[in-house]
């Protein structure tokens, strides 16, 4: 949920509001998992009675499963992306950290380095 917090951020500093609401809408789909595994839970316990510690936690996650099946599901009705500006979107993330990547330098890695870095659009090309 984190994540997609940060990543909504980011595409809304972009000014991206179609990547920033389908972000906003998986954290949402997350965030609103407690109540998924509520019912998935007593739909267990109607059915076929108490669940036993691994089964109770594969419902949780199932629960989380639906809620984001949902999420995409409303995601990619509404036509909003996803894909490509999720990629730039964590790469946009990713930059901050990449300063002491892009700073890297010395004659044995430096080909390397900038043809790793500039593979994972990170940092620019330099010569």
């Amino acid at each position: 949920m984190v994540m997609s917090i940060t990543l909504s951020l980011v595409a809304i500093r972009r000014r991206d509001i179609a990547s920033h609401r389908a972000w906003i809408i998986r954290g949402y789909a997350i965030g609103q998992g407690a109540g998924t595994q509520v019912l998935t839970s007593i739909a267990w316990l109607l059915l076929v009675g108490t669940p036993g510690p691994i089964t109770g936690s594969l419902l949780l996650g199932v629960a989380w499963i639906i809620n984001l099946a949902v999420a995409e599901w409303i995601i990619r009705r509404a036509g909003l992306r996803g894909g490509k500006t999720a990629r730039k979107a964590l790469l946009v993330a990713a930059q901050p950290l990449a300063g002491p990547l892009c700073s890297v330098r010395n004659a044995s890695t430096s080909r390397l380095n900038s043809s790793a870095r500039s593979m994972i659009g990170i940092c620019p090309v330099s010569g």
